[in-house]
């Protein structure tokens, strides 16, 4: 489950633009972001994801050091 959790994590932070910005929708067929840019909402979101993950990383000692 962690794992599969990791992999759609990291799948969302290549779909980020170059900027490191996401939109508010993506554009399967396309492969591309679409809609307006609420910083809040899904930065606050992405954010909360990437403290959990150091978290559980951390609690089992397999905190990786990049």
């Amino acid at each position: 489950m962690r794992a599969e959790a990791e992999r759609t994590f990291e799948h969302l932070l290549h779909a980020r633009n170059e900027l490191g910005l996401l939109a508010e929708e993506f554009n399967v067929r396309d492969r591309r972001l679409a809609g307006n840019f609420p910083q809040g909402l899904s930065h606050l979101a992405l954010i909360r994801a990437a403290l959990r993950f150091e978290d559980k990383a951390s609690n089992r000692g397999d905190r990786h050091e990049k």
